[in-house]
């Protein structure tokens, strides 16, 4: 490259480790290897994450988090059926969609999400119950 500066690399690698430790963060990402798992390559490239990489999707999306504690049931526990469940997730996931549309900046951006529906489910408390 022109005008490149030269840069010495020697221990690189251990500051860059040694930084994505301090801060808590996932550290280096690899654009080909992110792409080749890409779930939905034909919906375009993958470019970018949120800070600490839990989501890694297409331009102008994001990831609506719904968390359900499970110790609500805890007294269905013994008779709880995945279909219950997946029934709750459901209704989470349908009331998620219409609160967060209306902060949605523009048309476009909430178009897609609506198309795909990326969410992602929390389950804390989960190995109590």
């Amino acid at each position: 490259m022109a005008g490149a500066q030269p840069y010495q690399t020697q221990g690189f690698v251990e500051k860059i480790a040694y930084a994505a430790w301090a801060c808590a963060d996932p550290g280096l990402q690899y654009d080909s290897t992110i792409n080749e798992w890409h779930t939905c390559p034909e919906g375009g490239r993958i470019n970018a994450s949120n800070p600490c990489s839990e989501y890694m999707f297409l331009d102008d999306t994001a990831c609506n988090l719904a968390s359900l504690n499970l110790m609500q049931f805890r007294e269905l526990m013994p008779n709880l059926i995945f279909r219950d469940l997946n029934m709750r997730y459901g209704m989470d996931g349908h009331a998620g969609n219409f609160s967060a549309n209306g902060t949605i900046p523009s048309k476009e951006i909430a178009q897609l999400p609506m198309n795909i529906g990326p969410w992602g489910w929390a389950l804390p408390i989960l190995a109590v119950c």
